[in-house]
């Protein structure tokens, strides 16, 4: 199985940058041999052209973003699960939906709809994200956002295992 993981975070607001530790934490670890066989990952916070385009082209059979989102619970919390992503039958509406990405900000819910409607979605997506404990302006990670990195990085080595097993 062909997986692309694809990190999703705003490094200059705080434990928005998240996942881009979790990126440094995972890339550490697959270079001292740990990384699955047809595996591709890449920072996709830029826009969601850029995005769609780096996932089309790894064709993966299945994807896993890695993000920080408010979402209203608990600071920290751990969120794994596979998203359901609707498009408006209004071609206007779905432009508008993804104008987000051309004023600079991209979430994973921005992704996870560019994909969708720009036709890059794999079979198979899974999201593991976090309930930034900070998220206000500033460079680097929180005590409780490195914590936060570590168990993601952990929650994101899971789901690559079990679909390993599969």
């Amino acid at each position: 199985m062909r997986i692309f993981v694809g990190f999703v975070g705003q490094p200059l607001a705080s434990d928005m940058g998240v996942p881009q530790r979790v990126m440094e934490i995972l890339t550490r670890r697959w270079a001292e041999g740990g990384a699955p066989a047809d595996l591709d990952y890449e920072d996709l916070s830029t826009n969601l052209a850029a995005a769609s385009q780096i996932v089309e082209e790894s064709e993966p059979d299945a994807l896993v973003l890695v993000a920080a989102k408010r979402r209203g619970g608990r600071p920290g919390e751990i969120r794994i699960y596979e998203p359901e992503v609707e498009i408006p039958d209004d071609p206007f509406a779905a432009n508008d939906a993804m104008r987000a990405s051309l004023e600079g900000r991209v979430d994973v819910d921005d992704i996870l709809y560019g994909l969708k409607v720009l036709g890059a979605s794999p079979p198979k997506i899974v999201v593991v994200e976090c309930e930034p404990p900070e998220a206000g302006p500033g460079i680097g990670l929180s005590r409780a956002g490195e914590e936060c990195a570590s168990r993601m990085a952990e929650a994101v080595a899971g789901v690559l295992e079990g679909w390993a097993g599969s």
